[in-house]
């Protein structure tokens, strides 16, 4: 056995020609690999052991959303390419296009991974017949190319042996057939031959200033692993070295110097991410650490400056400048479509994240995994009928199948690299961290795995039932013959969008915190069951594109997309539509409510239909909310059509804390005590939506936190992920009426809030910023509505502790109109017999007049006479309190005459100029409502604004410097909003015209 060379560059009788079913041929073949094998046990020193492993014993569940997925790739891709058409180039020298050679190996690595997983056996037969056909053409040199010997070792001549190595290893791992393992030493031997010191400049035999031909680290370096031939490793760090000659491309110079992809070389992605995928290879078997620092370098420059927010990246086959992320496609090179994320791209980011993971065992590197998967490498296949978009634009259309390079149906690169993608998947779903296994996709799986007890393997099944992404439920049940193990780990990737990720074993509840691994560590048993659960939301993302100034929804780890042909039908399509999920959302842009439809990225465009993933930015509204603003923004809508608005500063704040608890304030991510300042909580905010009619506000961080800020009949809440918390200060009841069967019942709830939320320690003021005191007609209008709501105890203590009989909060004028007013409010609690009742009735004689008119009372009220104002309350006060009523109300003019309009509206003089009417103006708007009321006219506003609705403008004694907390627009206008008097007319109005 000795004189046969392991390498075969010796012995003639391995010839192409000679027929395989020799059997010396099939003996020395056995022997070789055998050799081979114990060659690589003894010589192999890798220095690095995998933090993470992948698992090639997942079994996708049948009518899972991935196992949907693959089984296109399977069905419609890898059982009906036509295999002689990639094998013709090479039984026919010289193919007709330059890369042709690249397919069939590209087939063999796709078709191999699937069949791992699904044990498919007509893949199995199409994966023996490719590869045994493709051996047949393999020349006695070695030689495994597409070209004539005259073009030999240019162009893209090294990369299809690249692939032919990638897919032979590929076959070789799964059969252990020693034709496939001789033909990639054959090649191996040939190359080491031919390129290298003092031989044949590799860098100039290919393309892209040699990252092509240096690509094929990768398969050279799982051949040493096999092997243990330590001329392979040579030959790989000849490679490498080989990238720093003057006329190479300065892979590793240039990432360990600057990290930027942009900057290296041509900046073209594929081939230069397949040399990093290789290096990564070579960093395992050497633990050079240069190598891992300088994959390092570059996936941190891809992530922050080139990725777009679909996980692939590049545009036109090369990286751009930072932050240059063109959505959408263009033709260049002639009439070649190009644009962002080809499709080979995405694939060999898929694999450069999954190195850097076993590498790392980081969960970052699963998040990238999960969104290229999702809306990169699913996206390019066409669901109806396998076929591959060479370019991903975010918006337009896929061109399934338009690119060809010369091979129908539909061959080209990425048409090739793309089922590689898809096959991939299943190793993705359940792997083991740190010897634990760990789930890292969710999906309906059953994968083999083993717990380590005491250097035991104790061997588990782990079987994932699940919806999902249709939902973010998930049981995964363990299956063991072991009675019991003791004190072992199962991990689970929390993705960074899975903001209440629970996981339920029995009673106990663990939480999972967004980007990162949980680890559940306890005693097991057979049948043991976890309940996983999280919410999955429709949330916004900001494009990443430099000055876009359009956002993207996403939904678990999908991202939506809006087609035309689902808008035009109004829901998924009756035929010709693969996929089932659909998805209604709302947005606000310019107040106005829309609806849109959108499917998932991966399924959108299937009908060559436009599509789009980017929109005009909005603010989205969620389905509760939705529903509500949407209703609440239609009523505001119909009630500007019948009554008016006024414009309002334009600043976004709410307040919290109705009735008698802690008043707050919300603005810019900040919650504070609205009183002093202090500061409760604060968030990065993304983005944040006020719904007013729900009293709450829904914040998005930049962290991907979803925070709601709410209000209720039980206090003031902050939820914040699966963690929902009452602010100290706000354990107090109120009741909030839907006010249902009201025209603007959605209206009426904001009013009734900006009421509530201005009851301060029982104390009902005009706004509780401004004014310290109450004043007495503000709080009677205002227990008008409590009345109507339910509400009345909330200002019951502040009435019955009332000593004073005036306010005297207007420059301390005594007001005969408080008289009246105290005695309506006491009436609500008490009776005649309250001790603040008899010195009313002695006051009221200092303002009694006695003339034609009858007996009457007049004073000053807002600094001027108003007699018939001051009458009426004096009248409706004791007329509450069931006391003897001698007034009479006279009949002469009183600008405040309509000011009073719930009772004596027969007592009216005709031609009576209003305040409304004297001095028309917004600045005191609860004048002009209480005319309305009066007579019955739609002419005074609210604000435009969706909150507040209600203010006051240019009051002597409000202390305006003290809405600086809101923002200085109030204070330089002198605007206090909201306003009780104001809510209190427009509540009023509304109740009793509904």
């Amino acid at each position: 056995m000795r004189r046969i060379s392991l390498f075969f560059t010796e012995s003639e009788f391995l010839r192409s020609e000679q027929t395989n079913t020799n059997p010396l041929y099939v003996l020395v073949l056995i022997i070789f690999a055998v050799s081979m094998q114990s060659i690589g046990r003894a010589q192999t020193a890798t220095s690095f052991n995998d933090k993470f492993e992948l698992s090639e014993n997942t079994f996708l569940a049948a009518g899972g959303y991935l196992e949907e997925k693959t089984s296109i790739n399977l069905e419609k891709r890898l059982l009906t390419i036509d295999l002689e058409s990639i094998l013709e180039p090479y039984r026919n020298r010289p193919g007709a296009q330059q890369w042709i050679g690249e397919h069939v190996g590209k087939f063999l690595h796709a078709a191999v991974l699937e069949y791992q997983h699904s044990g498919n056996q007509a893949l199995k037969d199409r994966i023996d017949y490719a590869a045994k056909e493709l051996i047949k053409t393999q020349l006695t040199d070695g030689y495994l190319g597409t070209y004539e010997e005259k073009d030999r070792w240019t162009s893209w001549d090294v990369w299809s042996h690249k692939y032919n190595m990638i897919g032979l290893l590929a076959y070789y791992d799964l059969t252990k057939d020693p034709h496939a393992l001789s033909a990639c030493v054959r090649m191996a031997t040939l190359l080491r031959s031919t390129f290298g010191e003092g031989k044949k400049d590799i860098i100039i035999s290919g393309t892209h200033e040699g990252m092509a031909p240096t690509s094929v680290l990768e398969p050279m370096v799982k051949l040493y692993t096999i092997t243990g031939k330590k001329e392979n490793l040579d030959f790989c760090e000849y490679l490498v070295k080989s990238w720093e000659q003057d006329n190479g491309p300065k892979i590793l110079s240039s990432l360990l110097e600057h990290g930027n992809v942009y900057k290296t070389a041509n900046n073209k992605a594929y081939e230069m991410m397949s040399c990093l995928v290789g290096l990564l290879d070579l960093y395992k078997v050497t633990g050079t650490s240069d190598y891992l620092k300088a994959v390092q370098n570059a996936w941190n420059d891809i992530v922050t400056h080139r990725l777009y927010i679909n996980g692939t990246t590049s545009h036109t086959e090369h990286f751009q400048d930072d932050l240059v992320l063109n959505p959408t496609g263009n033709y260049a090179y002639g009439t070649k479509f190009c644009g962002p994320g080809e499709g080979c791209v995405s694939v060999t980011w898929l694999q450069m994240n999954m190195r850097l993971l076993e590498i790392t065992g980081e969960q970052k590197y699963m998040q990238q995994i999960e969104n290229t998967v999702y809306n990169a490498i699913l996206p390019s296949q066409n669901p109806q009928n396998g076929e591959v978009c060479y370019f991903l634009p975010l918006t337009g259309r896929k061109r399934f199948g338009e690119v060809t390079h010369g091979i129908l149906p539909d061959i080209s690169c990425c048409s090739s690299s793309i089922p590689r993608g898809v096959s991939l998947i299943s190793n993705l779903i359940v792997g083991r961290l740190n010897d634990a296994p760990i789930i890292t996709l969710l999906t309906a799986s059953e994968t083999e795995t083993y717990f380590t007890q005491k250097g035991e393997q104790i061997p588990v099944t782990l079987m994932i039932e699940t919806d999902f992404p249709k939902n973010g439920n998930a049981k995964v049940t363990i299956k063991s013959t072991s009675e019991s193990i003791k004190n072992a780990s199962i991990l689970f990737n929390v993705p960074d969008w899975a903001n209440d990720f629970t996981v339920k074993i029995d009673d106990e509840i663990f939480e999972g915190e967004p980007g990162s691994i949980l680890d559940i560590k306890r005693d097991w048993k057979n049948e043991d069951i976890m309940e996983i659960v999280t919410e999955m939301p429709v949330v916004k993302m900001n494009d990443n594109n430099k000055g876009s100034k359009e956002v993207a929804l996403k939904r678990g780890p999908q991202l939506l997309a809006a087609d035309k042909n689902v808008s035009d039908a109004n829901g998924l399509p009756k035929w010709g539509w693969n996929g089932d999920q659909l998805y209604a959302v709302s947005v606000l842009r310019d107040n106005v409510v829309s609806e849109m439809l959108l499917v998932p990225f991966a399924e959108a465009g299937q009908s060559m239909a436009d599509y789009d993933v980017l929109f005009p930015d909005f603010k989205l509204l969620h389905t509760k909310e939705s529903t509500s603003l949407k209703k609440y923004i239609h009523q505001l809508s119909e009630f500007e059509e019948e009554f008016r608005f006024m414009e309002m500063p334009d600043i976004e704040f709410f307040l919290f804390g109705m009735g008698n608890r802690t008043k707050l304030l919300y603005k810019d991510g900040v919650l504070k005590n609205a009183l002093s300042g202090e500061i409760i909580r604060q968030w990065p905010v993304k983005q944040v939506l006020i719904i007013p009619n729900e009293y709450r506000v829904e914040i998005e961080t930049l962290t991907d936190v979803f925070v709601t800020i709410y209000e209720d009949e039980n206090g003031v809440f902050i939820k914040e992920g699966n963690k929902n918390k009452r602010v100290d200060g706000t354990n107090s009841s109120i009741k909030l009426p839907t006010f249902t069967g009201h025209k603007y019942s959605e209206i009426l709830k904001v009013l009734n809030h900006e009421i509530l939320v201005n009851i301060v320690d029982s104390k009902p003021v005009p706004n509780f910023i401004v004014y310290d005191k109450p004043w007495r007609r503000d709080a009677a209008m205002m227990a008008m509505c409590l009345k109507e709501t339910g509400n009345l105890d909330l200002i019951k203590d502040w009435v019955l502790n009332l000593n004073e009989v005036y306010d005297r909060n207007n420059a301390g004028i005594t007001e005969p109109d408080n008289l009246g007013q105290t005695l309506y409010l006491l009436s609500l609690f008490s009776d005649k017999d309250h001790p603040l009742v008899q010195k009313i009735l002695e006051e009221v004689k200092e303002f009694e007049v006695e003339d034609e008119n009858g007996l009457y009372i007049k004073g000053l009220s807002d600094f001027h006479e108003t007699p018939v104002y001051q009458t009426k309350w004096m009248k409706y006060g004791l007329q509450s309190l069931g006391i003897n009523d001698p007034y009479a109300i006279p009949k002469i003019q009183d600008d405040y005459s309509s000011l009073f309009w719930w009772d004596y509206k027969e007592d009216y003089l005709e031609g009576t100029t209003d305040a409304y009417d004297e001095w028309k103006n917004d600045k005191y708007p609860y004048i002009g409502w209480a005319a309305d009321n009066f007579h019955g006219k739609k002419r005074n506003p609210i604000s435009n604004r969706l909150y507040p609705l209600t203010w006051e403008q240019e009051a002597s004694q409000a202390k305006y410097e003290n809405l600086k907390l809101i923002d200085d627009v109030y204070v330089t206008e002198k605007i206090s909003a909201p306003h009780t008097w104001h809510a209190a007319e427009v509540f009023l109005y509304l109740i009793n015209h509904r």
